[in-house]
């Protein structure tokens, strides 16, 4: 639809854009889900006797989101009613299980 309405070079500028915004949407995934998780979990504990620094502990998240979440980029989305499923239903746990106290 893009190349009908905007020609070539604007399909071309259409699909950089595009790009560049999923792009800066992962990055801000990245960094706020790994950060979000280490709140939670309370870095620099041990387990064993291995010392689980904030470090470890930052990398270990942001790979571990990164091997669920990157084979989702090789699938086909054509049919996507399931996924629209399991996005709301985690919003609206997420939603009613926030406590807005500190």
């Amino acid at each position: 639809m893009a190349e009908l309405f905007l020609g070539r070079i604007g399909h071309m500028f259409f699909f950089v854009v595009i790009i560049i915004y999923l792009y800066g949407d992962v990055a801000i995934y990245a960094t706020t889900v790994p950060q979000s998780l280490l709140k939670v979990t309370q870095a620099n504990y041990y387990i064993g006797s291995l010392l689980v620094t904030e470090d470890i502990a930052y990398w270990f998240y942001l790979s571990a989101f990164l091997l669920i979440l990157g084979p989702l980029c090789f699938f086909d989305f054509q049919k996507t009613r399931i996924l629209q499923y399991l996005t709301m239903a985690i919003r609206n746990v997420s939603l009613l299980a926030y406590d807005p106290s500190p």
